[in-house]
């Protein structure tokens, strides 16, 4: 399965409670699925302390291949639509698009999948 974590936008207003939550998420990911994914991040922080806390987060996930992560100015839409990273989309079989506040917590892919 060829499955894309895809974070529609990241930012101020509580971001270390959103990578907290990033991080959950990730973690809850693997471990009820135990399949390796890739990842794409739109990062609306410009500031380099806000890259490199989301950069050391993703790099030392060994379940996860690929990450791209996309620094602009804006809000969702705009980051979502000018992300040059967006190529890569139609590779992936399955796509999980997700806000930075939302909080997986009873998900099961696989069965979603099914449906």
């Amino acid at each position: 399965m060829k499955l894309l974590y895809y974070l529609a936008s990241i930012g101020d207003n509580n971001y270390d409670e959103k990578l907290n939550i990033l991080n959950h998420n990730l973690e809850y990911l693997y471990e009820k699925n135990k399949f390796n994914f890739d990842i794409i991040i739109n990062l609306y922080n410009t500031d380099d302390e806000s890259y490199e806390k989301i950069n050391n987060l993703i790099k030392n996930k060994n379940y996860i291949e690929k990450y791209y992560i996309y620094v602009k100015d804006g809000v969702l839409t705009e980051l979502f639509l000018t992300n040059p990273h967006n190529k890569h989309i139609e590779k992936y079989q399955y796509i999980l698009f997700i806000l930075d506040d939302v909080k997986i917590i009873n998900y099961d892919l696989k069965k979603m999948i099914e449906y």
